[in-house]
């Protein structure tokens, strides 16, 4: 047994790849830089140290029967003969991570914490879309959902320290990761392959997010950023800030980690979009309705990371880990609806453009809102050897809320006619003339407000237990593993809508409550209401927005919404590995058993259309899934290394479709309802892949992956007749087959002088099939068939410059009941840079800027290629200063 560190950096390295000569026993080291070796024959035997940027070591070692040798050993002293290549102290993270890569038992991909703080990424899941397969979905042009080689977020697992994080947002399990401040993640594990050890609950993959520790650090560590924000749009200063500690104890014994982070982003966005998919005139498209958007945001990050670790020999290791991170959004909308289906005529009506007359109806609102976003996770457990036996357990709670408190929106209506000329040319509608009654407050009467009160809670527990047994099968190494999981998922959504039913004289048109500025965005100036003072009339006086005898309270919304869901499985696997000659061969077996339960509300509307009960309603689901694995790694040379398996994962249909929740309106014969019987998606997946590793922290990959995947759930309801009362019943179902396929490829290299570069590229492309639309041949939800990114860099004397692209092309985002209706998100690419300089070991000052070629947000319609929306940020700059000890 033994101990690898680094000769010039306090801190154990992972992935040491250990060989003894003249044998076949090979074994590389954990996160602690321990590796055992079993069995190894008497006498005096060579150990070869073998790490990507490091010049390899040989150790020679007396082995005596019966006993244990003990070894340690220092990497780094020498230097690589290729040009004069030495790792220095901002690469030890980067070579950190491609030898966990190299060393992985599946194919993975890690980013380093140096990695992630290399370029300009606000939170983890920027710091992900420079991963191969990679994209991200943005909100507010920040990245937000993960997607993982095109399948969507809602397939994906996501993990803090091995444990399944909960989802704070109502109807998914998608886990928003600009949640989590990337300045307390130590490392990023993509793992695209799942082991029969791993939830099956991942046809895209499993992201684990792991947080520092001392013992990897190698002892006391201090970790501090500080920086202001300034987004060129909304012109208001932000700023974040964030430090890590951690130390050892007791002799090198018990390991403390504290954490904390906190930023407030000031960001901008000005909009215009296309309410529903455009109509067709005189043989030309037109949009029933334009809309032009501000959004003015203000968001907030805390997090805080504690660890306690105890280790207190190379064979026991307990642990208690917690995060918790903090999101708010607070978010003031100005919206203007120019209603084109309401003018009385078109003229000169051309594919670019048209002159509306007498256009009756003109909408502008102004939504107030605060949200508020919760992650917790906590786990408890240890990792045990005993002699050639090694466990593993943990229990682990996972809980996440998210908040609409007191959420006011306000709309005013003109019915005055005026005449509008529209051009949509361009990426935009623009108005290239318009009415007076466009701009007159005094026309636009008080035409509704509507006050939320949302929540929504999700908590999980598991405990789990490992156990692995080593062994030789002649002069090969094997192992077997088998364990078992449990964990029992809550998900609650509560829902309270308040509708105004009056106004007080105070509010009877919009002058009365008009802003004092006029807005930024061209077409969206003008007047508009002052959201605090609506807010203050309306909370001091709710009785006067009550009609005589009337209510605010909203029955039919507030309880159509509600539902409660559990999720209970069940889990037990086997597998094991053996190894002969270059050659690995992995097999084994999943099963999960869930248990599905589901309450919500049977909400009735009468003839006349109004509110008659609201019943509660409950039913459940249980099923069971097989995920056999089989996988071989063969290893060409020691850094060439070749990778083939066969899997089967599933995804859980989204609590959106299963949450059993039923609408009957009579009036309209029409009832829509949640479908608890749906079947999880099941997935069968080839993955073949390739890896040549060179000493310089040189690597380049290439993937093959194909998914054939059943029971496919589009996000698009499905008319049928219920059996009862004959009425339309719109409800989700099970589609057939799906299938996605790709290839991947990844290059990093060191270039000498200080130069690198770094990029990827994946291509797939994806069908399926639907009897909602059978004619047509749909793509996957957020697939893009072409994902990449280029970075260059330079590091010397202090100096790093590091500019990167990232690319993604289009997606369909949302599917409708015809091809006209679908939208599409048009491709995106983005600059950012980063340069610092290092003023010694310890502190150094950097500059950043996201966004740099103000890169938009356009979605469009397909037949019809009418806009749907178009979004500008414009860029975010940042400036400030590191402290590493």
């Amino acid at each position: 047994t033994g101990k690898v560190a680094d000769k010039n950096f306090p801190q154990f390295l992972e992935g040491v790849i250990v060989r003894v000569e003249g044998t076949s026993l090979v074994t590389s080291t954990n996160r602690f830089g321990e590796f055992t070796l079993l069995n190894v024959p008497e006498g005096s035997q060579l150990l070869h140290f073998s790490y990507i940027g490091y010049a390899k070591e040989s150790k020679s070692v007396a082995v005596s029967g019966g006993q244990t040798a003990i070894v340690e050993v220092k990497l780094g002293e020498r230097i690589i003969d290729l040009d004069s290549f030495i790792v220095t102290g901002r690469l030890v993270g980067t070579a950190k991570a491609l030898n966990q890569q190299k060393s992985a038992q599946s194919f993975r991909n890690i980013i380093a914490s140096d990695a992630i703080g290399a370029l300009p990424d606000k939170n983890v899941a920027e710091a992900l879309a420079r991963v191969p397969g990679i994209s991200i979905e943005r909100d507010q042009g920040e990245g937000r959902f993960v997607v993982i080689r095109g399948i969507d977020p809602e397939l994906n697992n996501i993990e803090v320290n091995g444990v399944s994080l909960s989802a704070p947002e109502n109807e998914t399990r998608a886990i928003a990761l600009d949640v989590i401040p990337s300045e307390l993640v130590d490392s990023l594990e993509i793992t695209k392959v799942n082991t029969p050890d791993m939830d099956a609950d991942a046809i895209g993959g499993t992201v684990n997010i792991k947080t520092r520790s001392p013992f990897g650090e190698g002892g006391q560590f201090v970790r501090a950023k500080s920086s202001l924000m300034l987004n060129e749009l909304r012109g208001e200063v932000g700023g974040k800030a964030s430090v890590a500690w951690g130390d050892l104890f007791h002799d090198g014994t018990v390991g403390l980690t504290v954490g904390a982070s906190y930023g407030e982003d000031n960001v901008a966005s000005d909009n215009n979009e296309v309410d529903g998919p455009w109509v067709e005139e005189d043989g030309f498209f037109i949009p029933e309705e334009i809309e032009y958007r501000e959004y003015d945001v203000t968001r907030e990050r805390r997090g805080v990371d504690i660890s306690l670790e105890y280790k207190p020999d190379e064979n026991n290791y307990f642990y208690v880990k917690g995060l918790y991170s903090y999101f708010s959004d607070l978010e003031a909308r100005y919206r203007v609806e120019l209603k084109a289906e309401d003018a009385d005529d078109f003229e000169n009506l051309t594919a670019t453009g048209v002159r509306l007359i007498d256009v009756e109806e003109t909408d502008r609102d102004v939504k107030d809102r605060f949200e508020e976003q919760n992650i917790f996770s906590l786990v408890a457990g240890a990792e045990q050897s005993f002699g050639n036996t090694f466990i593993d357990y943990s229990v682990a709670y996972s809980y996440a809320n998210e908040k609409e408190p007191e959420r006011v929106d306000t709309d005013f209506r003109s019915e005055t006619p005026y005449d509008a000329v529209l051009d949509w040319s361009g990426d935009t509608v623009d108005i290239v003339s318009v009415g007076p009654a466009w701009g007159d407050a005094a026309v636009y009467e008080f035409d509704g407000l509507v006050e939320e009160n949302n929540e929504t809670d999700e908590t999980e527990f598991t405990a789990q237990f490992n156990i692995r047994n080593d062994f030789n099968v002649g002069d090969n190494f094997a192992y077997t593993k088998f364990g078992v999981k449990y964990a029992s998922k809550e998900k609650t959504t509560d829902l309270h809508v308040f509708e105004a039913s009056d106004n007080p004289d105070s509010i009877a048109n919009l002058s009365l409550v008009q802003d004092s500025t006029l807005g930024r965005n061209a077409h969206n100036q003008g007047p508009r209401a002052d959201q605090q003072r609506i807010r203050d009339l309306y909370f001091s006086n709710k009785q006067a927005f009550i009609e005589e005898g009337g209510e605010l309270f909203h029955p039919e919304d507030s309880n159509t919404g509600d539902y409660e869901s559990t999720e209970d499985v069940l889990a037990a696997y086997g597998m094991g590995a053996i190894s002969f000659g270059n050659a690995t061969l992995t097999g084994g077996l999943r099963v999960e058993r869930t248990e599905f339960e589901t309450t919500g509300k049977n909400v009735i509307l009468d003839e006349d259309g109004d509110f008659v009960s609201a019943d509660p309603i409950s039913e459940d689901k249980s099923y069971t899934d097989f995920f056999p694995h089989l996988s071989l790694q063969y290893n060409f040379n020691e850094d060439t290394i070749g990778r083939v398996a066969i899997t089967k994962t599933i995804a859980r249909p989204r609590f959106k479709q299963t949450a059993l929740r039923r609408f009957v309106n009579r009036e309209d014969e029409e009832i829509e309802a949640g479908n608890p019987q749906l079947d999880p998606f099941e997935s069968w997946n080839f993955d073949a892949s390739i890896e040549f590793y060179s000493p310089n922290l040189g690597v380049f990959s290439a993937a093959v992956f194909y998914k054939s995947i059943d029971n496919y759930v589009f996000d698009l309801a499905t008319e049928l007749e219920d059996a009862d009362t004959g009425y339309d019943l719109i409800t989700f179902l099970n589609g057939e087959s799906a299938q996605i396929y790709g290839l991947e490829f990844n290059f990093r290299r060191e270039l000498g002088a200080g130069f690198g570069v770094s990029a990827n590229l994946t291509l797939s492309d994806s069908d399926a099939k639907t009897d909602l639309r059978p004619s047509d041949t749909l793509t996957f939800l957020k697939h893009s068939d072409t994902i990449g990114s280029l970075a260059l860099y330079y590091e010397n004397g202090g100096l790093n410059f590091r500019v990167a692209g990232s690319y993604r092309s289009g997606y369909i985002d949302e599917f409708g009941e015809e091809t006209s209706e679908d939208r599409y998100v048009d491709d995106h690419f983005q600059i950012d840079l980063t340069a610092s300089y290092d003023i010694n070991e310890q502190w150094s000052v950097f500059a950043e800027v996201i966004n740099l070629n103000d890169e938009p947000f356009r979605a469009y319609y397909d037949e019809s290629f009418g806009l749907s929306q178009f979004e500008e940020y414009s860029w975010t700059a940042s400036f400030g200063i590191k402290f590493n000890l």
